[in-house]
């Protein structure tokens, strides 16, 4: 059997952040009071990817101001972010199947949405919710955040470079392990390209870490 290359999310796949629904309210009026004076006044939902649109809409008419504008507004983001985390909930199931990858020495890679901020705290929730089990935990090769320096999912761009970081092959299998429809469909955008990377909903995994779900 070909150990294939797994790529995981990181929240309501292994952590689940909570962030009250207040705080993002907030952080979409700050953004948009940025954006206004541009000439932008949509919405921001789904907050990242429409964020994403708005500012590459932008960046057409005003050039640099925008370039500027973009990255100091994910530096916010992430700094809202990690502020308005409420707590860190284990995952169990997920975390499990993780560290039975763990365990037989898979590549193994972090795709994430989160910032770095936040994501470090919950990684270091993840480690320690892994040893309380006695699991494996995970060395990741590659962990990928969100930056303004790349789309982020749905598009393929993170896994891309996830998959090169680890020095992918090109041809070996791989697996994108999420919970959502952005990570089902950035896996599917990287499959339509050639790469042969199938998602898995981690909310069908069976809950008993078996290993016979990779095969």
């Amino acid at each position: 059997m070909t150990t294939p290359f797994a790529l995981w999310d990181l929240d309501r796949t292994l952590i689940r952040l909570e962030i009250d629904i207040e705080d993002v309210k907030r952080w979409k009026t700050k953004i948009k009071a940025r954006l206004a004076p541009l000439g932008w006044d949509g919405w921001l939902s789904p907050m990242l990817p429409t964020l994403e649109n708005a500012l590459d809409t932008l960046q057409e008419t005003h050039g640099e101001r925008v370039a500027g504008l973009r990255a100091d507004l994910y530096r916010n983001l992430d700094d809202w972010e990690a502020q308005a985390l409420q707590g860190l909930t284990p995952i169990h199931h997920g975390i499990e199947h993780l560290c039975a990858l763990a365990e037989r020495d898979t590549p193994l890679a972090l795709v994430t949405n989160n910032g770095k901020p936040a994501a470090d705290k919950a990684l270091r929730a993840l480690d320690e919710y892994a040893a309380s089990q006695g699991w494996t935990p995970p060395s990741w090769r590659a962990q990928v955040f969100r930056t303004h320096h790349r789309p982020s999912k749905p598009a393929p761009d993170m896994l891309a470079f996830a998959l090169q970081t680890m020095g992918y092959d090109g041809h070996s299998p791989a697996l994108m392990f999420g919970d959502s429809d952005s990570d089902r469909f950035s896996a599917q955008a990287l499959a339509g390209s050639g790469v042969p990377i199938k998602f898995v909903d981690v909310r069908s995994l069976p809950l008993q870490s078996t290993g016979g779900w990779v095969r």
